[in-house]
């Protein structure tokens, strides 16, 4: 996916990103909106992320 349409589907509000990183590192900046998820958390937090759109995982 490109940098632009990432952007375009925050403007639209038609994602969910997911920010990847440890808690610390989300704490201390991530874009608006995102949830926080680990690679080692999705499997126990997959039914907590929103349904019925797109997903956009992100870790740097």
């Amino acid at each position: 996916m490109s940098l632009a349409d990432a952007k375009k589907a925050f403007d639209d509000r038609t994602a969910t990103f997911i920010d990847t990183h440890p808690k610390a590192t989300y704490d201390a900046g991530h874009i608006p909106g995102a949830i926080n998820v680990t690679v080692q958390d999705l499997e126990t937090k997959f039914d907590s992320i929103p349904k019925g759109k797109r997903i956009i995982a992100y870790c740097s």
